[in-house]
């Protein structure tokens, strides 16, 4: 391969920093403003500017854009635009990175494919809302005998993402543990969810030993809840939760009804702490 390769038209000079939309700037101007239109119109219009110029946005900043458009969408129960739309993003950056693959070096292509991956994740959970939750596929339990969605069918169920090596899923853990505690009376099960990372596929002792790590972890952090611990991040991918921590919110019908948004040193998420509330009244 030719070592002086093109730079992607949509790549800043590598090592250069991402400079944000102004698009996305003025509309979290809005959002403080408390001011939703403005701010959806500003993000909408960021976007078709940017479909009308490819070359002009960095993917980075393209996919910041589209995410916070689609986290406005949905606070505002317009899940269907939301999905819309990050479908048409997704099918533009897969196209992107297909000429990436052939002509970017190996910085680009990894930030590409993060971006991608952030799309993608998105795009599944905005999919997932309303729907039957996909079975959870897990080799080891801890804290449990074997579990499944099915065997747990009229129980408000509370999925956590989570990996040993994620240090914003341990900001998460204490409210998920305060979930637990204030909630498991009245039918909320919190199940916490991780897989083998550095030995799958490899040899049966080093996946020993990864397990064992994750037993130590779970007594570190005191958690009473059902771990499970998956081979490979087919249950992840399922839930569009690759990116660490997701939290998924189960009803007792056995269908998706929300994704967290817990952020390492925020209180919490009120749109998922108010579903929650309204599913521990359903029947």
């Amino acid at each position: 391969m030719d070592s002086a390769m093109k730079t992607p038209a949509n790549f800043p000079p590598v090592g250069q920093p991402m400079l944000m939309p102004e698009a996305l700037e003025r509309a979290n101007d809005f959002l403080d403003e408390g001011n939703v239109e403005a701010a959806i119109r500003e993000l909408e219009a960021g976007l078709e500017d940017a479909r009308h110029t490819p070359g002009a946005m960095d993917s980075q900043a393209r996919t910041a854009l589209a995410t916070m458009l689609s986290d406005i969408y949905q606070e505002a129960g317009e899940f269907q635009k939301a999905r819309r739309m990050l479908g048409e993003e997704l099918a533009f950056l897969e196209g992107q990175f297909e000429q990436v693959k052939q002509s970017g070096n190996p910085f680009e292509k990894r930030k590409f494919f993060t971006d991608l991956t952030v799309l993608r994740d998105n795009h599944t959970r905005v999919s997932l809302i309303g729907e039957p939750a996909p079975e959870i596929l897990v080799k080891h339990w801890i804290n449990s005998d074997p579990l499944s969605l099915e065997s747990l069918r009229g129980r408000l169920l509370l999925l956590e993402f989570w990996a040993t090596w994620c240090r914003s899923c341990v900001e998460v853990f204490p409210k998920v543990k305060r979930f637990h505690q204030q909630h498991a009376e009245r039918g909320l099960s919190v199940l916490a969810l991780t897989r083998h990372y550095y030995t799958s596929p490899g040899p049966v002792e080093s996946a020993e030993k990864e397990l064992e790590l994750i037993h130590a972890y779970v007594r570190e952090h005191s958690l009473e809840f059902p771990v499970g611990v998956s081979e490979d991040a087919t249950t992840q991918m399922a839930y569009g939760a690759v990116g660490l921590p997701t939290v998924a919110l189960i009803d007792r019908r056995g269908v998706v009804r929300a994704f967290g948004r817990f952020d390492a040193g925020e209180e919490g998420d009120p749109l998922f702490e108010e579903t929650l509330a309204r599913c521990l009244e359903e029947t």
